[in-house]
């Protein structure tokens, strides 16, 4: 995960760490992008897809879906990208940890967008962070993220050392 201050890489950079990957992993071998958000250069996530299209079906991203617009859902679709969405459940949940810089949550945009992409491609994957809050309605915020589409659903420990999560 990247701190929250730009620091891009360009298409050089990638073309020659990808070169390495490819001449010094095992094939079939993949990748998934993810940290920070992988839409926000969406120029950059696009060179690095059509670069390593022809030595690699395992692509895929990690997204919290803000920017995900239909065009972008169609392309990574067509590109046989795998996108795994970052979603904290109920909308309730999801806008108390994820939000705007000015305190608005991202809910209903992300709720719209995996909507999407849940419909053109059945096999949409989510992740949930899973707090106390998150497990004292677990029900409910399961069952929010599966009726947007979501068929199959990591449930991830909070990994917030700042916060006094405990699960006892």
């Amino acid at each position: 995960f990247l701190p929250k201050r730009p620091k891009d890489s360009n298409e050089e950079t990638l073309k020659k760490i990808l070169d390495w990957f490819r001449e010094n992993a095992e094939l079939p071998a993949g990748y998934n992008v993810f940290g920070t958000e992988p839409l926000y250069r969406w120029d950059l996530l696009k060179f690095i897809i059509n670069y390593s299209f022809d030595w690699t079906d395992r692509r895929g991203i990690t997204s919290n879906c803000v920017l995900l617009t239909r065009n972008r859902a169609d392309y990574l679709t067509e590109m046989k990208v795998g996108v795994l969405c970052s979603i904290d459940g109920s909308e309730t949940l999801h806008d108390k940890n994820r939000v705007f810089p000015d305190g608005s949550g991202s809910w209903k945009i992300v709720s719209k967008n995996i909507e999407y992409l849940a419909s053109i491609r059945p096999q949409t994957e989510a992740a949930a962070v899973v707090s106390p809050e998150f497990i004292d309605d677990m029900t409910g915020n399961v069952g929010a993220i599966l009726d947007l589409g979501i068929n199959n659903l990591a449930l991830n420990k909070v990994q917030a050392p700042h916060r006094n999560y405990t699960f006892d």
